[in-house]
């Protein structure tokens, strides 16, 4: 998944939020701040991590857990790639459990939204995970 971000988008993305973050206003981070450009908001990349993980998994599937770290600025310009790779998995009950990390890289190869997800998965021919999730279903301690 590859956006190019620009600039009237990272607007559109600041108009939408709840409290006005000056760092993402181009004068003010430019003069006062002395950073390149605006910011691309911190909420837009937790909703692509997010959005990513929920269309891999599906209908069938449920996104349980995710983690992630904003380390790096990005700016109008960058073209950014939502990644995941599985780094575990098991069963557990009717349902498969896999454990992935994740990210968010620029053109660069920088990684700057490093994290963690674990995922809920339909085995073949078993049913769909239930909506909602109920931990409990993997023998999890819910409360």
């Amino acid at each position: 998944m590859g956006v190019n971000y620009i600039t009237d988008k990272v607007k559109a993305v600041i108009g939408a939020e709840s409290e006005p973050v000056e760092a993402y206003h181009w004068r003010y981070a430019t003069e006062h701040d002395k950073l390149p450009d605006v910011m691309v908001n911190g909420s837009w990349k937790q909703h692509v991590m997010v959005q990513l993980l929920t269309d891999w998994v599906g209908e069938t599937g449920w996104l349980w857990k995710i983690s992630f770290q904003f380390r790096g600025m990005n700016v109008p310009g960058d073209t950014l790639t939502a990644w995941g790779r599985v780094v575990g998995k098991e069963e557990r009950g009717l349902y498969g459990v896999v454990d992935l990390e994740i990210g968010l890289k620029n053109q660069k190869g920088d990684e700057g939204t490093p994290g963690t997800a674990r995922v809920v998965l339909r085995r073949r021919n078993g049913p769909s995970v239930p909506y909602p999730f109920d931990p409990g279903a993997l023998g999890v301690a819910t409360a």
